[in-house]
Parts: C-alpha cells; sequence; structure tokens
C-alpha cells in the first residue's frame, strides 16, 4: 500500500528488500479490483507476535516449508497477473492462504477461519489476511454476481465492516471530506 500499485516484493538475506512494480494490464487491474471485497474483521492486532512465532519456529521443517511454499506461490500469482490468467491466480490464491495459515498457528484463529468458511461456502474464490494476519483486513475474492450474496452475509453473521476501496499508483492516501 505504501508504494503504490501492485508489487513483488523480494526481501533479501541480507536485510535488503527490493520493491518490483508489476506492469498489469489496465483491464486485468479492473477486473481484479471488481473481483475483490475488503473486509474489516473488527480485530485490531500487532502482528509482532505472528512474526516472532515464525522466526521462532524457523528451525521446524514444516514451518519453514510452509514460509517457502507462500513464497514460491507469490512467484506464480505474479505471473497469473501479468499473463491477465485471474482464473488461475484465483485458484492458486486457496493454496497461498493454506501455506500462510501453515506458517504460524497465530496467523488465522476462529472468527478468521469462520469467515473464510462462511465466504467460500458461498462460492467465493479465496481469502487472504492483510499483512501477518491474526485479524485485521481481509480480501475476499469472488465474482461480482456472488458481491452482494457474500456481504450480506457478511453484515448477518459478524460484526466486522465491508469497505469500499480501489486501487492507486501513488501508494497509500487519505483524505476527509467536508
Amino acid at each position: 500500500a505504501t508504494f503504490g500499485g501492485v508489487n513483488l516484493i523480494d526481501f533479501k538475506n541480507n536485510g535488503h528488500v527490493i520493491v518490483n512494480p508489476l506492469r498489469i494490464n489496465d483491464q486485468v487491474m479492473a477486473e481484479l479490483e471488481d473481483n475483490m471485497i475488503l473486509f474489516f474483521t473488527g480485530i485490531s492486532r500487532s502482528s509482532e507476535g505472528i512474526i516472532s512465532d515464525q522466526i521462532q519456529s524457523i528451525n521446524s521443517e514444516s514451518r519453514l516449508s510452509a514460509m517457502h511454499d507462500v513464497k514460491e506461490t507469490a512467484v506464480v500469482m505474479k505471473e497469473c497477473l501479468l499473463k491477465g490468467d485471474l482464473k488461475s491466480y484465483f485458484s492458486i490464491q486457496k493454496n497461498a492462504w493454506d501455506a500462510k495459515k501453515s506458517s504460524s498457528k497465530l496467523v488465522s484463529n476462529s472468527l478468521i477461519n469462520a469467515v473464510a468458511d462462511d465466504v467460500m461456502g458461498s462460492g467465493a474464490h479465496g481469502v487472504k489476511v492483510s499483512g501477518a494476519g491474526g485479524g485485521g483486513f481481509m480480501i475476499i475474492y469472488c465474482d461480482p454476481s456472488l458481491r452482494y450474496k457474500v456481504t450480506a452475509i457478511l453484515a448477518e453473521k459478524y460484526e466486522g465492516s465491508v469497505f469500499r476501496f480501489g486501487f492507486t499508483i501513488r501508494g497509500a492516501e487519505a483524505w476527509k471530506g467536508k
């Protein structure tokens, strides 16, 4: 969000971070945006505990493998976006979510799991928890024709809120209306 657009962020072993802006076709970006719902779970949390748990368990072969899977799915998803193949992008999103949950037991919780199960059961393609996980915002991927159905389920069953959003190439911005 800080950099704007869609980026593949590469975290190097030496602590350097490289932000690679992706040149995604405008029509693909519009379709991607149209297939996304931004849902605030109502839970505010610090990502520090999740990241600390992931670091402490780096010697766990299954958790390390999960983190490598997260990285690999990000590269495959990048290729799907560049090719405009959103169908594959959405199907890979499920693998990415499963890998992220396997990296730490703190990434998800009963509320996030319930929301994910309900929206997936309603036809959504996939979910992603923003940031490290544990709460905050969820991105729900679904066909635009199912948006009303999915948002109605969210409103009926959960105290969180659905937010309007749009991609920007300029990075995070805020404004206050009159």
